[in-house]
């Protein structure tokens, strides 16, 4: 089943979505006018919002407030606080509510626009006829697997694009499991190729946004810090700085806004990856003293269970495109 998702001035560009339940048969339709728009639980109300409207971004405005299986969810102020205060943490119990099923968000596709003099124009319809013809940017949810994983069950975002689009559709990048935001697929071999290759050469422009714990001292900054991989006591590989063959990873970071509530301290960043090592921001962001929130592999004690997800969305893309254009996705942070 596919809906046009409105667009408007205060958010991107979103054509259309796919529910996961699309039959492999399915053909994909974009619908010209709008009619509808992706929602979710205003915890206050009860009521839905859609997702870059002005009450969805009032909540944004206020800080501490995460998009999470189609509802608002709030921060662990105490969580956070406690760690920062090396206190023991207090529960977390409200972390661990069922939540409704039919409200589990998916995932949605978007339209790009041409980058231009750093300003975004949009398709014209020749070129978004084109682009819709050979690349498809989809905004991905935090939990789930961007290709498939060793055990066949496990579902991923790969999995669900192909069954709508073709088994030759496949992902030109990848994100983490946890991680949200774009991903862009190649509808055919040979766009697949011309974009991963630019991903290979770095000359795609790639912005996430992050929750961090504390307060950096600094506005920006830029990380240069080597990760490799070396082994846990459980046996297990992981990336980390340094550790065995290191490659170097360099991160541009600024501070968008910090935030302070119950004694908690947090900031949203922006984040420029310059290379793709593995877990890279997770990594610099620690290394810098400032974990990112919900992270459960590299994080530790009330950055873990102050929010019910990674706190790191995959905002913006930019790739190049025919006649020496350059379209850039963007999608809504969820936080």
């Amino acid at each position: 089943q596919c809906s046009f998702i409105f667009n408007s001035a205060i958010r991107p560009e979103i054509t259309w979505r796919a529910s996961s339940s699309t039959q492999s048969n399915s053909s994909p339709c974009i619908i010209s006018h709008p009619t509808t728009s992706i929602t979710v639980l205003n915890p206050l109300s009860k009521r839905k919002i859609h997702i870059g409207g002005p009450k969805y971004n009032e909540f944004m405005k206020q800080g501490g407030w995460i998009q999470y299986h189609g509802t608002l969810k709030q921060l662990n102020f105490d969580a956070l606080c406690d760690y920062q205060q090396q206190r023991s943490p207090q529960s977390v119990d409200h972390l661990e509510a069922k939540i409704d099923e039919s409200l589990v968000e998916d995932w949605y596709c978007i339209l790009p626009s041409i980058v231009s003099q750093d300003e975004r124009v949009p398709l014209d319809e020749d070129t978004a006829l084109q682009v819709k013809k050979n690349l498809l940017f989809v905004n991905k949810p935090s939990g789930l697997n961007c290709v498939p994983a060793r055990d066949p069950n496990i579902d991923s975002l790969s999995f669900q694009v192909s069954s709508l689009y073709g088994e030759n559709v496949k992902p030109c990048h990848r994100l983490d499991r946890d991680t949200s935001g774009i991903v862009v697929f190649g509808l055919s071999p040979e766009s697949r190729r011309y974009v991963s290759k630019q991903f290979e050469a770095r000359t795609t422009t790639k912005t996430y946004v992050a929750l961090i714990a504390g307060h950096p001292d600094q506005d920006h900054g830029v990380i240069d810090l080597p990760i490799g991989k070396m082994k846990t006591e459980e046996g297990f590989n992981r990336w980390a700085i340094g550790g065995e063959k290191p490659r170097r990873a360099v991160t541009e970071w600024n501070v968008d806004e910090r935030f302070t509530n119950c004694g908690a301290r947090w900031s949203r960043v922006n984040l420029s990856p310059k290379t793709g090592r593995g877990h890279q921001l997770r990594l610099h962001m620690k290394a810098m003293g400032h974990a990112i929130l919900g992270d459960n592999i590299h994080g530790e004690g009330g950055v873990i269970s102050c929010s019910p997800r990674l706190c790191l969305h995959a905002h913006k893309l930019q790739v190049d495109w025919t006649h020496g254009d350059r379209i850039e996705a963007e999608s809504v942070v969820p936080f």
